[in-house]
C-alpha cells in the first residue's frame, strides 16, 4: 500500500535508504545495492522520520521531528547495525545533508541550521536566524542550499556561517 514518504538517500556503497513517518509509527527502509526490494531497517524504532543523509564514510543519519513524540538524530555507523539515538535536542528536525568532509548539517524548522564537524560530537547551531527552514543539500563546490517554507532558497559560501 501507500506510505507517507518523506525522505531518500544512497550511501556511498550503493545501498538506498527511504524513510516514513506515518504519525509516529514510519520505519527506515532500505534496499541493498543489487536488491530489488525495499526492507524495514532490522530493529528500526517506529518514529515520525523526517530526514536522511549518507556521510562520505557510510553512516546514515536519520531525523524526527517533534509532532509525534520527541525530535531526534540517529546514526547507523558504517551503514550497519541499529540506528542509534544522538540525543539531540528536542527540536523540529527536518533536513540532513553531508558535505565531502564529513560534516553532517541538519535545518530545525522554526528553528536553525546545525552542524556536526567531521561527523563528531553534538550538533551546534552554526546559523541562527529562525526561520521555517525544511531540506538541505550541500554541492560538489561546497555550498550549502536551503530552503525555507513560504520563503526562498538559501545559500551559504562559507560552510553555514552566513546564508
Amino acid at each position: 500500500g501507500a506510505l507517507d514518504w518523506r525522505d531518500i538517500c544512497v550511501a556511498p556503497n550503493g545501498d538506498v535508504y527511504a524513510c516514513t513517518s506515518n504519525s509516529g509509527n514510519g520505519y527506515i527502509y532500505v534496499k541493498a545495492r543489487g536488491d530489488d526490494t525495499f526492507h524495514v531497517v532490522q530493529n528500526c524504532p517506529a518514529k515520525n522520520w523526517k530526514a536522511l543523509c549518507a556521510a562520505p564514510n557510510g553512516d546514515i543519519y536519520a531525523a524526527i521531528d517533534t509532532t509525534v513524540g520527541t525530535g531526534d538524530i540517529y546514526i547507523r555507523t558504517g551503514g550497519s547495525g541499529d540506528f542509534a539515538s544522538l540525543s539531540e535536542a528536542d527540536r523540529y528536525w527536518f533536513g540532513l545533508a553531508a558535505d565531502s568532509s564529513g560534516n553532517i548539517y541538519a535545518t530545525n524548522y522554526g528553528g536553525y541550521i546545525y552542524k556536526r564537524t567531521s561527523g563528531a560530537g553534538s550538533f551546534t547551531a552554526v546559523y541562527s536566524s529562525a526561520k521555517n527552514w525544511t531540506k538541505i543539500a550541500v554541492a560538489d563546490n561546497g555550498y550549502i542550499y536551503a530552503c525555507v517554507t513560504g520563503g526562498d532558497i538559501w545559500v551559504s559560501t562559507d560552510g553555514g556561517t552566513s546564508f
